[in-house]
């Protein structure tokens, strides 16, 4: 099997269905449902966040396991695992910047990062891979 028909099934088996996961995960960090109505999360209902990280807990487990097959095929994608890493370390201290957080090196941007850069190596655009 070649390089890329690796990395296409990777991507077809795991990695988008954890980039699914993922968004609606940071989705339900930010907003929240309040009855029929979507509002921006405030955060200062801890349940309700606790609930979303245990949710983001379970995310990162699966995508650490994914990392040996990624990096198999794509070994500069490493790096993208230890950021990844080092962002969850931050969060789980309860820095909460860094879950979606743009001024830092969030969980949000290393996987937008990484999934920008699987999709460039498998010749896709963002939005072909949205349908």
């Amino acid at each position: 099997m070649s390089v890329r028909e690796r990395l296409e099934s990777l991507y077809e088996e795991k990695f988008r269905s954890l980039n699914r996961e993922f968004k609606q995960i940071a989705t339900d960090w930010q907003m929240r449902r309040i009855g029929e109505r979507l509002e921006i999360n405030d955060h200062r209902d801890l349940e309700y966040d606790f609930s979303v990280l245990d949710r983001l807990d379970g995310l990162h487990e699966r995508v650490k396991a994914m990392k040996d097959e990624l990096v198999s095929i794509l070994p500069e994608c490493e790096g993208f695992f230890d950021r990844l890493e080092r962002a969850k370390e931050k969060l789980d201290g309860s820095d909460n910047r860094f879950f979606t957080g743009a001024d830092v090196d969030s969980y949000h941007t290393v996987w937008f990062e990484m999934h920008d850069y699987v999709l460039r190596k498998l010749g896709k655009e963002r939005a072909e891979d949205e349908v």
